[in-house]
């Protein structure tokens, strides 16, 4: 299925710069949806923390009838969506930061998950491009992130290695590399 993200970002690229950095606290601000775009689809806006080595990511919804608004340059979003606290958090990190819509990346992933562990996920992510957003949430991106005949594989799994997974690195010869998708588009 077709995964795609508008990234937001200051006139410091404060989330670039963080992650650049290895900075042990950072956070990260995204819509994300799965194309097509409709008047019905939903979108998912994400704040994602780094602490240390720990990711947490925070989620609301929004419908397709509010994205005008959250992509909408310099707008007051503290009362799109009131009462969710998730959302009070990303409005507010939009207004103290002067976060804007600054980055569309799409990718196609496949996703297998484990038979006795609906905890663990696999993903692997292809023909990953971007382009810089320009006001219109329609323009596709074109621009690749990484070379076509490269796959971006990531074991999601909740603080814990499933025991399958030592065997598989070691019978494959894996190595553990951090990749961010985000951090190559913006390069």
């Amino acid at each position: 299925y077709r995964v795609a993200s508008f990234y937001y970002e200051n006139m410091n690229l404060r989330s670039y710069y963080e992650k650049i950095e290895g900075l042990a606290q950072r956070v990260k601000l995204r819509l994300r949806f799965y194309p097509p775009i409709t008047s019905t689809s939903d979108f998912f806006f994400e704040l994602k923390h780094k602490h240390l080595d720990r990711s947490i990511k925070e989620r609301t919804t929004l419908t397709g009838k509010n994205l005008g608004d959250v992509l909408a340059p310099n707008k007051s979003l503290s009362g799109l969506h009131p009462g969710d606290k998730v959302w009070s958090k990303c409005a507010a990190l939009i207004a103290m930061e002067n976060f804007q819509p600054f980055l569309r990346i799409d990718y196609t992933r496949k996703a297998y998950f484990d038979r006795h562990d609906s905890n663990v996920r696999i993903t692997i992510d292809s023909e990953i491009v971007c382009c810089h957003y320009m006001g219109d949430p329609t323009q596709l991106p074109h621009i690749p992130v990484i070379d076509k005949q490269l796959r971006v594989l990531e074991i999601k799994s909740p603080n814990y290695y499933p025991f399958w997974l030592p065997l598989l690195i070691q019978k494959y010869r894996l190595e553990k590399w951090s990749i961010s998708k985000y951090a190559l588009a913006v390069k």
